[in-house]
């Protein structure tokens, strides 16, 4: 459990039948030391110490690699449902503001993107993430970049058979390492996301052909443009 500015509110108000305002119970939890932050995700199967070992030894790894004249990529998948992306904004009291938009049921935009610390490739699928599709958007990197290092996840369509045989195939080119399991806060391409739903809650678009503007806008207008962690960097 983690506090809020209205359960500490109720607990004073109940505890020690003190009624004060939600500002004042702001100020009386700054003034312990306490700042209003949104806590990180981690999932309960992530192995903590296979987290660390990643972080110390990852650079060491990556710098040969940089030396044989590799770029190195960082890879994710999202999906982007044609759905609203509500967001806090400034509106008359008493107002009972709405967003407006049409879609049909499950519609969504899938999107495959690679960071570097200099670049953000990506491609837009129409298709279930799988094998194939992962192959493909590989085959595109490699032919924009010609030598890649992939730091990846190891969801089931990176890790499957037919991946291992590409990977084998394309060996002189292409290299791959993976996260430890259950640790999308180590890959900075996460950042990413976060950055564009939030622009998609603060822009207007009201169906699927115009998400897909508004994303392709937010991925051009700067909003790739995250720092790549301290323990990925060489």
């Amino acid at each position: 459990m983690f506090w809020t500015t209205k359960l500490a509110y109720f607990y004073i108000e109940q505890t020690y039948q003190v009624s004060y305002s939600l500002s004042q119970v702001r100020n009386i939890l700054h003034s312990m030391g306490m700042s209003c932050i949104k806590p990180r995700p981690h999932h309960r199967k992530a192995n903590k110490k296979a987290q660390e070992e990643f972080k110390i030894h990852f650079r060491d790894k990556i710098k040969e690699y940089v030396k044989k004249g590799y770029k190195v990529f960082f890879l994710d998948e999202v999906t982007f449902p044609v759905a609203p992306y509500i967001t806090y904004g400034w509106f008359k009291k008493g107002s009972r503001p709405v967003i407006e938009y049409l879609h049909k049921r499950k519609e969504k935009h899938r999107v495959l993107g690679a960071l570097s610390k200099d670049h953000f490739f990506y491609q837009f699928t129409e298709e279930n993430f799988n094998s194939d599709v992962f192959e493909q958007f590989l085959l595109s990197l490699l032919e924009k970049f010609c030598k890649v290092v992939i730091v990846v996840d190891q969801a089931k369509y990176h890790t499957s058979y037919q991946m291992q045989r590409f990977y084998e195939l394309h060996k002189e080119y292409l290299r791959v390492e993976y996260f430890p399991s259950y640790s999308p806060e180590l890959n900075p391409a996460e950042q990413i996301w976060r950055k564009v739903k939030q622009w998609l809650g603060l822009t207007v678009w009201t169906n699927k052909d115009e998400l897909k503007e508004q994303i392709i806008t937010a991925f051009e207008s700067g909003l790739t443009r995250v720092p790549i962690y301290e323990y990925l960097l060489v």
